[in-house]
């Protein structure tokens, strides 16, 4: 079995960086900047099980593994370079700075695409 990365915050169920990834019974919902800090991206999820359907969040860099680029050293978040993605949860299309967490927002339409999750960008359902 895979290492538990993440508890689900309402069942308990234990996740791993695969099951994130690749689990259907995991919905990837965004890639959003924390409000408070404007320092640190995070994955959200929901967990679409019966008796669950909570929403929960992890860092994107726990994610890191299944990035298959470079990834650049600069955040360009809020600045003149940015494209504004990672200020916008329902923001999901893909970013093409050169921005740190450019990769992270390739891996999240990754996570869409192998789930056949068509999003509009700017529109999640």
């Amino acid at each position: 079995m895979d290492e538990c990365i993440k508890t689900c915050p309402h069942c308990g169920a234990p996740f791993s960086a695969n099951d994130l990834v690749y689990s259907e019974d995991i919905r990837p919902i965004g890639v959003c900047l924390d409000e408070e800090t404007k320092s640190f991206n995070y994955f959200y999820f929901n967990h679409e099980v019966p008796g669950c359907g909570t929403t929960f969040v992890i860092h994107v860099e726990a994610l890191l593994e299944f990035v298959r680029e470079e990834i650049p050293q600069e955040r360009l978040t809020g600045g003149r370079q940015c494209e504004g993605h990672c200020l916008n949860l329902n923001d999901s299309a893909v970013c093409t700075a050169a921005c740190y967490y450019a990769p992270f927002r390739r891996l999240l339409q990754y996570m869409l695409e192998i789930r056949g999750i068509k999003i509009t960008p700017g529109h999640y359902r």
